[in-house]
């Protein structure tokens, strides 16, 4: 499966820019997860543009704005939310 891509100027080798697919499968924990530790450092993330309006843009909005500890109660992989 391959990714929309936005036709931004260097969108494929801006470190980053992850495709919406990709980070979702990624905090859910799917098994297509394809998500490289150096890819996205939680712990670096200063500042965020999330590109969408529909359902996805607005999930990985609340995934991001939500308090680390609350996602300990949720179903997300523990190696996600912590």
């Amino acid at each position: 499966m391959s990714d929309r891509e936005l036709g931004l100027d260097h969108e494929k080798e801006t470190k980053g820019v992850i495709a919406s697919r990709r980070f979702v499968n990624w905090y859910n924990g799917s098994l297509d997860a394809n998500m490289k530790t150096d890819e996205l450092d939680l712990q670096s993330i200063k500042d965020l543009a999330i590109i969408g309006n529909g359902n996805i843009a607005a999930d990985i909005t609340r995934i991001m704005l939500k308090d680390p500890n609350a996602l300990q109660t949720t179903d997300m992989p523990t190696s996600i939310a912590s």
